[in-house]
């Protein structure tokens, strides 16, 4: 019996914990992690060159950057203690994982759309206000949504994986985060709204489409992949 205790807190605890993982299933907890950083690649490089084509200024639209840090520093820690303590039935870590993921998926497409979405409700070609107000609250939602995920994004590995397969597992957030942001900054590199003229009016239409997308499949792929232990 003690044996069997040694070896419960050597390999990270009981149940789950103690199966060994392939690279395949490390693979598919961290996926969701390469989706965030497109999601976030995207939105460093196309949010300021929309903001200032709906005509704010260079030093506002400076200053809405400072809701990501601020977001970061609110967010994650709280979004912590409360998935260290929730009990459904869909496990501790993936509920915060699938709200906030898809909130960030719907802010990226209201973001993408705004200016259409301002046209429709009486924006004009030089005076955009609605345009304006949709794009800062997608822009807000879309860092409070994606600081929701990066936490228990990385504590799903801790409690899913064994002791042992830490550092792997570790391994594979650092490739998915190199991959995450290369694919972002690539497409990002690409003349899409030319090639798919026919769906999108704009880049960042496009962009932020095809992010959601991406986020949406490494969502799944994660959820489906983790099997949490219900407390």
């Amino acid at each position: 019996a003690l044996r069997k205790v040694q070896r419960a807190v050597c390999h990270g605890g009981g149940g789950p914990n103690n199966d060994h993982l392939s690279h395949v299933r490390l693979m598919l907890i961290t996926f969701l992690f390469a989706g965030i950083q497109v999601a976030w690649a995207m939105q460093i490089a196309n949010a300021s060159p929309l903001f200032i084509q709906l005509g704010v200024s260079r030093s506002v639209t400076g200053n809405i950057w400072t809701v990501g840090p601020l977001s970061g520093l609110v967010v994650q820690p709280l979004v912590g203690v409360w998935s260290d303590s929730c009990r459904s039935r869909l496990g501790r870590r993936r509920p915060f994982l699938i709200a906030g993921a898809l909130i960030a998926c719907v802010a990226m497409l209201l973001l993408a759309y705004c200016e259409p979405l301002g046209r429709l409700l009486g924006d004009t070609a030089t005076e955009r206000p609605v345009a304006i107000a949709f794009a800062l609250i997608a822009f807000c939602a879309m860092d409070f949504s994606l600081n929701t995920v990066q936490g228990p994004c990385r504590a799903l590995l801790i409690d899913v994986a064994p002791r042992s397969q830490q550092q792997v597992g570790n391994a594979w957030f650092a490739f998915m985060q190199g991959g995450g942001n290369v694919t972002g900054y690539l497409l990002g590199a690409l003349p899409l709204a030319s090639w798919l003229s026919f769906l999108f009016e704009s880049n960042a239409e496009a962009l932020f489409t095809i992010a959601v997308i991406i986020v949406v499949a490494s969502l799944v792929a994660t959820v489906l992949g983790a099997k949490e232990r219900r407390l």
